[in-house]
């Protein structure tokens, strides 16, 4: 579904907040990169770019982005990162002194310290993503790995986004169904975000709780037919709608519940993590089941039913077995006992109704995902 918001989009909220939307333009389209000059000019945010990439992305994207800026005249420097870090942030932005803008090309760490860069800068930064793997193409938060654990914090949104689905369609298949599992977390995060809010007096924001259940739908519709051309487009709209939802926000919180918590431990414990959206589509099917069990308030529509949810996500090709993501049922066990105590400030229905570790071993055994 295109977005439900305009560019740039602001307004006094029912919340009680003021909401900002800074996003200008996005393009979705096959081979819409050589229009990245185009859209540049049209933004009118100078002429001196810096390119922030990792080795990877640099040969999928950032060579063909670095020449379709330097043949429209351009200045154009580039910087290559290689995690999501301390260091990596303050080279990033060391490199980006006497620039205008930084594009970033890639997945998760050139983003991450894009945003770090332009948050402490306040130089914009347009996002390119060659991986549909998670929602953090347009979201305002980043995930900086300080020893011995990884942080999120708030920091700037892009101000425009050109994803090609060329590039995008040529991931790797786990990549994509990654994302497929970001997204299908929403089903479990906006529940836990309710949760906070009648318990515990949390803000909650019922538009910003809307852009997420929108990609939830969106989710459920292509899910039907995942292999139709139309498919991956969707989904890179859906992680969108995700990013505006966390941007209106103003924190991750619609978007990042209990099942992003058994991601978060299990980043933290396991030997070997699975990749983010995998890990959160596990959590998924998990913290759905304990849902069910402990939340009258649970979505009452059959299509949330954690059976349905897991096999939505098996059809969509997400990997629902633990043992093929090398994580063991007594790891996933301790996860779901111990994930409250990574964020006793984000109320979710494992600080509601802690489980024992016999609940949580029964959880796993119920829902086969070992």
């Amino acid at each position: 579904m295109v977005l439900g918001f305009k560019f740039p989009d602001a307004w006094s909220c029912e919340c009680g907040r003021e909401h900002k939307i800074p996003l200008r333009r996005i393009l979705i389209e096959e081979n819409c990169l050589p229009r990245l000059p185009e859209i540049t000019d049209e933004l009118d945010i100078g002429r001196k770019c810096l390119i922030v990439e990792d080795s990877i992305t640099r040969s999928i994207a950032g060579q063909k982005v670095r020449g379709f800026l330097e043949g429209a005249e351009y200045s154009v420097s580039e910087v290559i990162i290689e995690k999501a870090d301390i260091e990596n942030a303050r080279r990033v932005g060391e490199r980006l002194q006497g620039c205008d803008f930084s594009i970033a090309v890639g997945g998760g760490a050139p983003i991450d310290m894009a945003k770090v860069a332009a948050n402490n800068s306040h130089v914009p930064f347009i996002s390119v993503p060659t991986a549909p793997s998670h929602d953090g193409i347009a979201s305002p938060i980043v995930s900086i790995i300080q020893k011995p654990k990884k942080t999120s914090s708030l920091a700037s949104p892009p101000i425009a986004i050109v994803a090609d689905l060329e590039i995008l369609s040529n991931a790797p298949s786990r990549m994509i169904s990654a994302g497929y599992g970001d997204v299908a977390a929403k089903i479990v995060s906006l529940k836990d975000w309710e949760i906070g809010r009648d318990e515990t007096i949390e803000y909650y924001c019922e538009r910003a709780a809307k852009f997420a259940l929108q990609a939830v739908h969106d989710l459920i519709e292509f899910s039907k037919t995942p292999s139709s051309k139309e498919a991956i487009k969707s989904l890179v709209e859906a992680l969108l709608n995700c990013g505006v939802s966390m941007i209106t926000a103003g924190s991750s919180r619609p978007c990042s519940g209990s099942e992003h918590l058994f991601s978060h431990f299990l980043d933290l414990n396991a030997q070997e993590p699975a990749k983010h959206g995998e890990q959160c589509g596990l959590g998924t099917i998990l913290m759905a089941r304990y849902h069910e069990e402990h939340n009258p308030n649970w979505w009452k529509q059959p299509e949330y039913k954690w059976q349905n949810i897991k096999q939505m996500l098996q059809k969509l090709g997400v990997n629902t077995k633990l043992r093929r993501l090398g994580i063991s049922q007594g790891l996933a066990a301790k996860a779901l006992v111990e994930a409250a105590r990574i964020r006793p400030d984000r109320y979710t229905i494992l600080h509601k109704r802690p489980p024992t570790l016999a609940e949580a071993t029964r959880l796993v055994e119920q829902t086969s995902v070992t």
